[in-house]
């Protein structure tokens, strides 16, 4: 909906606030601030009106000038005049509704192999993390975002790519999750392994990943990833030979 979408009967019309902004917003430039005080009064007279219709949408043209406005003003007054007819901004996500319901993070929901483990998922707890991040990095609080997704990871198990805004629900194995194809009946085996890695002393370590590697995992330590390519039939022979040799001992 754009700035000169008309409301319904009872509605607010999205052109009246891109107008009373307008000229709230010139008055307040040359000066005139009884001008701009009248303006503001009569968009706070609208408090007691319903609502306007509009879900979340994306900043257009009626909300421009109110960045504007705030980059020069602080942005005190233009809030004061959004919220009295009860439309709400997300600077985070760079978005604004007219609902009465609470924002989402921008960030889509994707497939995980965590899902099967959680069916009924709460995924409100999740969305407000992902938004208190997105206000984080909005503000430069890199050190708090880094928080939040370590947050997510760990009593979520939900990774988040920021690339293409998703986020998604892992199976955990410790401190790793799975990328790449899926495995089948051997993971299991890699989970348990991969647990016993992220728990082991530093002279532990080399054996298990020896013993991954042996069954043709990858596993990146420094992104807390695993991965097992898809195996050659050659490949699926050697490590058949080497289970045989292991069990013949």
């Amino acid at each position: 909906a754009g700035g000169g979408a008309k409301g319904k009967a009872g509605q607010v019309s999205l052109g009246e606030v891109d107008r009373r902004l307008a000229a709230r917003l010139a008055a307040k430039l040359r000066g005139r601030y009884s001008d701009a005080d009248a303006e503001l009064e009569a968009l706070e007279s609208r408090r007691e009106s319903p609502r306007a219709a509009h879900s979340e949408q994306a900043v257009g043209p009626t909300l421009p000038r109110r960045l504007f406005a705030a980059s020069l003003h602080g942005g005190a007054w233009c809030e004061q005049a959004l919220e009295a007819l009860g439309i709400r901004v997300c600077d985070a996500t760079k978005r604004w509704r007219a609902d009465g319901e609470a924002f989402g993070s921008g960030y889509e929901r994707t497939v995980g192999d965590g899902d099967e483990d959680v069916p009924a998922l709460d995924t409100a707890p999740i969305e407000q993390l992902l938004l208190a991040r997105a206000r984080a990095k909005q503000a430069r609080d890199f050190g708090k975002a880094d928080a939040l997704r370590g947050e997510l990871r760990a009593a979520h198990s939900v990774i988040v790519d920021d690339q293409r805004r998703a986020w998604r629900r892992v199976r955990l194995f410790g401190d790793y999750y799975r990328v790449g194809p899926r495995v089948g009946k051997a993971e299991p085996k890699i989970g348990k392994l991969l647990t016993t890695l992220s728990q082991a002393a530093s002279g532990e370590r080399a054996a298990l990943l020896e013993e991954l590697g042996a069954m043709g995992v990858q596993v990146d330590e420094g992104r807390g990833t695993w991965r097992r390519p898809r195996r050659t039939p050659e490949e699926l022979a050697a490590a058949a030979a080497l289970r045989g040799e292991a069990e013949s001992k």
